[in-house]
């Protein structure tokens, strides 16, 4: 009698060989997380200079970040998930509160403020 093995079908890793299904999530995680890292990239800057920016960012060696972009690993350290993840929740509480000081900024009025000299003309002064 032949052996049976389950295998998922190709539709859920695409052509990676994961060993576990935990691992490929994990792996599209860690490459999200590379993917929001690295959105603001300008012009003049390669993929390598950006990939090296995005490892500071996220607190994960480089070439590492390397290895997960161009699916060279398999399994994702859970050093490298856990940094990923505080760096980018620490990320975007510091984006929230710099626009909510933007936002308070702007609804102040200068004008309200007798001891400003902000838009007054030089000559008034």
């Amino acid at each position: 009698m032949p052996k049976f093995s389950f295998r998922f079908p190709k539709k859920y890793f695409g052509f990676r060989k994961m060993t576990n299904f935990n691992d490929a999530q994990l792996l599209d995680e860690m490459k999200g997380y590379i993917k929001v890292a690295s959105s603001p990239r300008g012009l003049s800057e390669t993929k390598s200079q950006t990939l090296e920016r995005v490892g500071r960012i996220l607190g994960v060696d480089p070439s590492r970040i390397k290895n997960y972009y161009y699916d060279k690993v398999k399994k994702v350290r859970a050093i490298d998930i856990e940094n990923a993840r505080q760096r980018l929740a620490l990320s975007t509480a510091r984006t929230k509160e710099i626009k909510a000081e933007i936002k308070r900024l702007r609804g102040f009025d200068v004008s309200e403020n007798s001891h400003s000299d902000v838009g007054v003309p030089y000559d008034d002064r």
